[in-house]
Parts: structure tokens; C-alpha cells; sequence
């Protein structure tokens, strides 16, 4: 026969193994939102050409935007803008929120960081000042 007693033990015991259980294995059940997101994508671009990523933050955090080419001789400078920016001209123009800029001419990658916030559209431009044509990688870690 079962006791009272021991049921409210078995009781203690299951609660105890389940807390036990969810200090080692944390992760389990669900996503961690405080996981960074990263994002990237390649492009060959010619002289005074742009590229650019563009991402909705998903959370209010911070990015940090890598952009990297494979000929050191090339120039490529960078910016984020907020907003919708409907093109690189507009950005040059002052029609766009410009962030945050990197515009060394010796610094391979270029790097910038910049606070995001949740449901913004944000846009990440590379600019090739050349003096030639260059592959250029934008890469984008959210946290």
C-alpha cells in the first residue's frame, strides 16, 4: 500500500530530477533568442559600384557588420542606414539615415557596429572605390 508519505516523496524526487534536468540541458524545449543571428552575402562589384545587405532586426540588440574583399589594393568603404533607403545616390544625396560609416582607405575588412531595434528595416552598403573590380562579402552578426 501506498502512503501518503510517499507519494509526496515521489512528488519531491520528480521535482527535483525535472529541476536538475532543466539546469543541465537549459536549451532544451525552444529557441534561445539570445542566440546571434548572422546574416551574409557575395558580390562582384565594379569601380564606384555598390552592394548591399538588408535585414528587419528581429530583437532590439546590436550588429556588428564585417565587409571583406580579396584585393587588399582596393578601397571599399561602408555604411548603415536605418529606413528605407532606396538607393546609394539617395544615400550620397543626405536622403538616407546614415548610422554608421567606416571609410578607411587601408583598413581590410572594413567594420562598424550599430544598435538595432526591433521591427526596423536596416540596410548595410558597400562602395568600391576601387581601382579595380573586387568580390566583396558582407557579413552581419545580430545579437
Amino acid at each position: 500500500m501506498i502512503t501518503n508519505d510517499s507519494v509526496r516523496r515521489g512528488r519531491r524526487c520528480a521535482l527535483g530530477l525535472a529541476l536538475a534536468l532543466a539546469i543541465v540541458h537549459p536549451g532544451c524545449g525552444g529557441n534561445n533568442d539570445d542566440d546571434p543571428e548572422t546574416f551574409s552575402d557575395t558580390a562582384t562589384i565594379g569601380v564606384l559600384g555598390t552592394f548591399q545587405l538588408g535585414f528587419t532586426a528581429q530583437r532590439n540588440g546590436a550588429v556588428d557588420a564585417n565587409v571583406n574583399w580579396n584585393d587588399g589594393n582596393n578601397d571599399i568603404d561602408i555604411y548603415a542606414t536605418a529606413g528605407a533607403c532606396p538607393n546609394f545616390d539617395v544615400l550620397l544625396a543626405g536622403g538616407c539615415s546614415v548610422i554608421a560609416s567606416s571609410e578607411s582607405s587601408s583598413a581590410k575588412p572594413e567594420r562598424i557596429n550599430f544598435n538595432i531595434s526591433d521591427n526596423t528595416v536596416y540596410t548595410v552598403w558597400a562602395l568600391n572605390l576601387g581601382p579595380g573590380t573586387e568580390t566583396v562579402t558582407i557579413t552581419l552578426t545580430a545579437h
